[in-house]
């Protein structure tokens, strides 16, 4: 009945939602698990994940990616 002739404050609903979702409305959907497998180098992994914990900025990563790349190139020049 209070859904039809109560007029709760604000703060009485965000409580009731609180307790029934913890996490928040978005806590029920969970990130996705993933793994990386793939045929580069893991010094490239190690590159774009320093980028990406904002370790290093993105000329920086560039420029390091040509120079691994030049390297993988002069290592295996069938490519």
């Amino acid at each position: 009945m209070r859904d039809w002739y109560d007029a709760p404050r604000a703060e009485d609903l965000l409580d009731e939602q609180y307790s029934a979702l913890p996490n928040g409305p978005l806590g029920l959907v969970e990130a996705p698990q993933i793994d990386v497998t793939s045929v580069l180098p893991s010094k490239a992994i190690d590159l774009v994940s320093a980028f990406l914990r904002s370790e290093i900025d993105s000329s920086e990563m560039v420029q390091a990616l040509a120079t691994l790349r030049r390297k993988e190139i002069v290592r295996d020049p069938s490519k």
